[in-house]
Protein backbone atom coordinates (compact mmCIF):
# COMPACT_ATOMS: atom_id res chain seq x y z
CA UNK A 1 0.00 0.00 0.00
CA UNK A 2 1.49 3.20 -1.27
CA UNK A 3 0.06 6.71 -1.75
CA UNK A 4 0.80 8.26 -5.59
CA UNK A 5 3.36 10.27 -4.54
CA UNK A 6 5.38 7.76 -2.36
CA UNK A 7 8.51 8.93 -1.94
CA UNK A 8 11.05 6.09 -0.81
CA UNK A 9 15.05 7.33 0.66
CA UNK A 10 17.19 4.72 1.18
CA UNK A 11 20.17 4.39 3.31
CA UNK A 12 22.44 6.76 1.37
CA UNK A 13 19.86 9.20 1.03
CA UNK A 14 18.68 8.55 -2.93
CA UNK A 15 14.89 9.35 -3.29
CA UNK A 16 12.87 7.38 -5.57
CA UNK A 17 9.08 9.06 -5.83
CA UNK A 18 5.99 7.78 -7.68
CA UNK A 19 4.11 4.55 -6.94
CA UNK A 20 4.74 2.99 -10.10
CA UNK A 21 8.28 3.18 -10.15
CA UNK A 22 8.41 1.71 -6.39
CA UNK A 23 6.09 -1.10 -7.48
CA UNK A 24 8.44 -2.45 -10.02
CA UNK A 25 11.20 -1.43 -8.49
CA UNK A 26 10.33 -3.23 -5.22
CA UNK A 27 9.27 -6.12 -7.59
CA UNK A 28 12.97 -6.73 -8.78
CA UNK A 29 14.25 -6.67 -5.51
CA UNK A 30 11.87 -9.70 -4.15
CA UNK A 31 12.82 -11.58 -7.21
CA UNK A 32 16.28 -11.21 -6.04
CA UNK A 33 15.77 -11.66 -2.46
CA UNK A 34 12.83 -13.68 -1.76
CA UNK A 35 13.21 -14.10 1.32
CA UNK A 36 14.15 -10.52 2.96
CA UNK A 37 12.55 -9.59 5.30
CA UNK A 38 11.81 -6.51 7.84
CA UNK A 39 11.69 -6.43 11.93
CA UNK A 40 9.94 -3.34 13.30
CA UNK A 41 10.62 -2.67 16.74
CA UNK A 42 8.83 0.73 16.41
CA UNK A 43 6.42 2.66 14.54
CA UNK A 44 5.41 5.92 14.83
CA UNK A 45 3.57 8.37 12.69
CA UNK A 46 2.59 11.80 13.34
CA UNK A 47 0.64 13.84 10.50
CA UNK A 48 1.84 12.69 7.50
CA UNK A 49 5.06 11.35 8.33
CA UNK A 50 5.78 7.80 9.67
CA UNK A 51 8.86 6.19 11.17
CA UNK A 52 9.75 3.31 11.36
CA UNK A 53 12.77 1.28 13.49
CA UNK A 54 14.38 -2.05 13.03
CA UNK A 55 16.54 -4.27 11.39
CA UNK A 56 15.91 -6.47 7.91
CA UNK A 57 16.80 -10.07 7.57
CA UNK A 58 17.90 -11.90 4.30
CA UNK A 59 20.23 -14.51 3.32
Amino acid sequence: MMSDDHAFIDDSGEITKGKSVMKEDWRKFFEDYPDYRNVFTSVVVQNDVAVMVGCSICS
